[in-house]
Order: structure tokens, then C-alpha cells, then sequence
């Protein structure tokens, strides 16, 4: 376990990802940077995996960052087609839990495979083992087969990679199996950890349909929303803490990010303004 230090100021990071999932840095690499910008916290939340926050544990002992373990986990919304992604805080690790991670990266790979399938009947020489190579971790995921569209000059860049060919409406588009967001909630639960509704307005909800999602998410057990992160304005900020404050809800933050140069996700801490309270009350819970 890490040993956790009396910090009670300074600015924090609570959703980033590893080489462990679809980042470029390693864990340790992710939390050096940390420090470097002079973040007292930094929230390791790989897709579908715990398998970074060990390393990452060692390297903030060493360094004087704290690392809070988390994961972030697809699941299918209440009602809609949109994808909505689930931050699971201070999980432990169990036998179920690992059990849906491992059913989730899974269902990830099969995804892929079908949308290298897509790529392939377009034309494109690339195929699976190329990206596996690319990404190097246990994770693979869109924003690998992006990067390798871009290395072989099919597309300028990762935002063209998604825009064309991998987001909701490009060309080689694939759905992915997911948990639902119910058992999604119940899952981080019953793991001992607390549920967050990552970036809402990311996932393309307007201001209304927010709060009716968030009243049924909350109904199942939701206890905390990400509010700051860089694809909100400031106007759908102060919408969101209403909204959080209004239901009692933990207010968290993040940048979303994947590493420098990996695709339009946010840079670490971003000047996103998350206090070190946010790490003192997720531990409550």
C-alpha cells in the first residue's frame, strides 16, 4: 500500500491514463511528470485494468505525489445509443471485479479486430499485430489504431484518425459490447470504491438531458461527477456543481490525459483547478 502523507493544499489530477491502457508514458513516467508540474495527487484511471497503479504507487512514494488507484469502465447509458464511462475510485481488487475487467478488455479486442477488418476492406495495409506492437501494454484501443493510421500516412493526425474512420459516424465505426451502467455502479460498489460520471458533456449530453441522466445514475448509486475537465466551458461547469451540489455529490476533475502529443485530450492538470479536498473526499466516499 502507499503511504499516504498529510498534504492539505495544492492542485490535483484525477484521470489519467498509462501505457497500462492507451497512454504513452508508463506509470512511473506519468507520475514523474506530476511532480514535475507540481500536482500533490495525480488519479491513475486506465481503461478497464488496475494493472498501472502498483508501479505507480512505488513511484509516488518515492517522489512525494499520492496516487489514487482508479479505472474507467464503458457502460452502456440508461437509454440512447451514446457510450458513458463510469471512474471507479479507491477499488479493491476482487475476484468479480477482475472478472468484468477482464470480460470488458475482451469485448475491446473483439471490437478492434472488427474495426482493423473495416480498415482493411478499405484499402488500408495495416493490421492487429502491427498495432498490439504499437501499443505495447495489456490495453489496446482506438487511440493505438489512430496512431498507426497516422505513422503510415492515411490520415495528418489523431483528431482526423477519429473524425473519419473511428468515432460515432466514421467510416469504420464499430459499437463495443459493454456492461450496463447500472451494474457498472454496482460493480465499483460492491469492489469498496466510489462511481464518478466521467466528462458528461464529452459523451455528448446537452445540459437537460445531463441532469435526467444524472438523477437516474445517482438513483443507482452514483456518488460523485466529474465536473472540471478541458472539454467543458466554463458556463457547463458552474451547470455541472449546481447540479452536484444540488444532489450532494462529489465534485471531481481531470485531464483526461494520455500523454504528450498522443491525441486532443487534455494536458496533465491543464490549470483544471482541482483542489486536494476532492482526493479528501473521495476517501470518505
Amino acid at each position: 500500500m502507499s503511504k499516504r502523507r498529510p498534504v492539505v493544499s495544492g492542485p490535483v489530477d484525477l484521470h489519467t491514463h498509462t501505457t497500462c491502457s492507451d497512454g504513452t508514458l508508463t506509470p512511473e513516467q506519468l507520475v514523474r511528470e506530476a511532480k514535475r508540474l507540481g500536482l500533490v495527487a495525480v488519479g491513475i484511471t486506465d481503461h478497464d485494468t488496475l494493472g498501472g497503479v502498483a508501479e505507480a504507487w512505488r513511484a509516488g512514494d518515492r517522489l512525494g505525489v499520492e496516487v489514487v488507484p482508479g479505472v474507467e469502465i464503458s457502460v452502456d447509458p440508461p437509454w440512447g445509443d451514446r457510450e458513458l464511462h463510469l471512474l471507479g475510485y479507491y477499488v479493491k481488487e476482487n475476484e468479480e471485479l477482475e472478472s468484468k475487467l477482464r470480460w470488458a478488455r475482451g469485448a475491446r479486442e473483439r471490437r478492434n479486430l472488427r474495426i482493423i477488418e473495416e480498415l482493411v476492406g478499405l484499402g488500408m495495409d495495416i493490421s492487429y499485430e502491427e498495432v498490439k506492437r504499437l501499443a505495447g501494454g495489456d490495453v489496446v484501443g482506438r487511440p493505438h489504431i489512430a496512431r498507426l493510421l497516422v505513422e503510415k500516412g492515411y490520415v495528418k493526425s489523431f483528431e482526423e484518425a477519429f473524425l473519419r474512420y473511428l468515432a460515432r459516424g466514421g467510416e469504420a465505426y464499430t459499437p463495443k459490447e459493454r456492461l450496463g451502467a447500472e451494474e457498472g455502479i454496482t460493480l465499483i460498489l460492491r469492489s469498496g470504491g466510489v462511481p464518478v460520471w466521467a466528462h458528461p458533456i464529452k459523451s455528448g449530453y446537452d445540459p437537460s438531458e445531463v441532469e435526467k441522466v444524472l438523477e437516474w445514475l445517482v438513483s443507482k448509486g452514483l456518488r460523485g461527477i466529474e465536473v472540471y475537465t478541458p472539454d467543458h466551458t466554463p458556463k457547463q461547469v458552474e451547470h455541472l456543481k449546481s447540479l452536484a451540489k444540488k444532489r450532494g455529490l462529489i465534485i471531481t476533475g481531470g485531464s483526461d490525459y494520455h500523454g504528450p502529443g498522443k491525441n486532443s485530450h487534455g494536458k496533465l492538470g491543464l490549470n483544471l483547478e482541482v483542489p486536494y479536498e476532492t482526493v479528501l473526499n473521495l476517501k470518505k466516499g
